[in-house]
């Protein structure tokens, strides 16, 4: 039997007014069309067999109980290329005959209708799935975005506030080539409390001092200290490198103290996930202050004490530990129950822990350990003359869990 043709249709915003011509022919030539009922909604008025389902799954059973069907239509708003289903779709009808028709999408006509270039501008969506927004922010100056349900303007723009942001400026579009469109320019501050339609755009743009400083080594000058003790900049410099981590990591910073490691490891794993695990008040209300301020809403500050804390937390990939509180046999416990492989690092400041810290490595099978000490001494002014301010030696020990490799 002839194969059947599936036409996999670009539909624009979802008016006939933005339809491609090819696309226009793909849908003449369909004896049904599929797609959410938005779409199709122009196409039932004028007497067009519709069927609203857009679901790869469910649309292939219906055609499997219609053979009569030869030629179809799925219609995909926006273009087939930019956030779509396409590739679902085009996947389970590998069996047929797949024609892709590309469409105008939301970010062509947003920024048509602006008389605005976007080569320079980064695009994301928040339409259904998670970003890192604020990563994406720190490095581009400029973001278009597709909103979501969970995602609204208003959302969106409250949490820009909360992480510093309120003075981006912010252009939204509402119901794209439908009568009732309109552009609100403003910055995230004035549209923190603004309703908008539920198919909305939105294109921010941050401002120039607004920059982050990079990682790692972050200046001690920059957080927000308090009485509680910090990893400092040199030595949470070599700690961050002998974790050597990706930008998908899951990170636990057990003992977090003021979150400096938190910090510049959520910068670094940005689209990943990072645990700082730390039970004094003062100290998880400063990782708080220090996330905020710094944009980074991957930090998930967890009151508590290790090992406790740590049994509703997913797995980790990588592991600092800064401070164990003298649960360090329990941490290491818990963690190998935890997950089949991690990269651990850990600072010491005294020899019982460093011989501590050895000895369960050792015995729960730990391997590819490494000890190095870092000694920093700083150049202080008193009065006309200059001296050497020396600090505590610190002890960092790094080592890697592979239980696959122990099997």
């Amino acid at each position: 039997m002839k194969q059947r043709r599936i036409y996999l249709v670009g539909a624009g915003m979802g008016t006939l007014l933005s339809l491609t011509g090819q696309a226009k022919q793909a849908i003449e030539e369909s004896e049904i069309l599929f797609g959410a009922a938005r779409l199709l909604a122009p196409y039932q008025e004028l007497g067009r067999c519709v069927e609203p389902i857009y679901q790869a799954g469910k649309i292939a059973e219906y055609l499997d109980a219609h053979p009569d069907i030869r030629t179809a239509a799925v219609l995909l708003s926006g273009d087939i290329g930019f956030y779509s289903g396409a590739k679902q779709l085009a996947d389970a009808f590998k069996n047929e005959e797949v024609v892709g028709i590309p469409g105008i999408s939301s970010v062509q006509y947003f920024f048509a209708k602006l008389q605005l270039p976007w080569e320079s501008v980064h695009l994301m969506s928040l339409h259904g799935r998670e970003q890192n927004l604020l990563a994406a922010l720190r490095r581009h100056p400029k973001i278009f975005l597709l909103t979501g349900t969970d995602h609204s303007v208003n959302v969106i723009c409250g949490m820009l506030c909360r992480y510093g942001y309120g003075q981006a400026k912010i252009v939204v579009g509402e119901n794209l080539s439908y009568p009732e469109e309109r552009f609100l320019h403003g910055t995230a501050k004035e549209f923190a409390r603004l309703e908008t339609a539920p198919l909305s755009v939105m294109l921010i743009e941050r401002a120039e001092d607004s920059e982050h400083p990079a990682v790692p080594g972050i200046d001690d000058r920059e957080f927000i200290r308090g009485k509680v003790p910090m990893t400092k900049s040199e030595v949470r410099s070599v700690s961050i490198s002998k974790l050597r981590l990706c930008r998908n990591d899951v990170v636990y910073d057990i003992g977090a103290g003021t979150g400096s490691v938190s910090v510049e490891a959520a910068l670094i794993a940005e689209q990943g996930q990072v645990y700082a695990v730390e039970y004094q008040p003062e100290a998880v209300s400063l990782i708080r202050q220090n996330a905020e301020k710094f944009g980074c809403s991957n930090v998930h500050v967890v009151k508590g004490k290790a090992p406790e804390a740590l049994e509703p937390l997913p797995p980790p990939t990588r592991v600092f530990i800064g401070g164990s509180s003298g649960n360090l046999q329990g941490i290491f416990r818990c963690l190998t129950e935890k997950t089949g492989f991690f990269r651990l690092v850990l600072n010491a400041v005294t020899l019982e822990t460093l011989q501590g810290a050895v000895t369960y490595l050792e015995q729960l099978g730990f391997s590819d350990t490494e000890i190095v000490q870092v000694a920093v001494t700083d150049l202080k002014t008193v009065g006309k003359y200059h001296m050497m301010d020396a600090k505590n030696p610190v002890f960092i020990v790094k080592s890697v869990w592979n239980k696959k490799e122990e099997m």
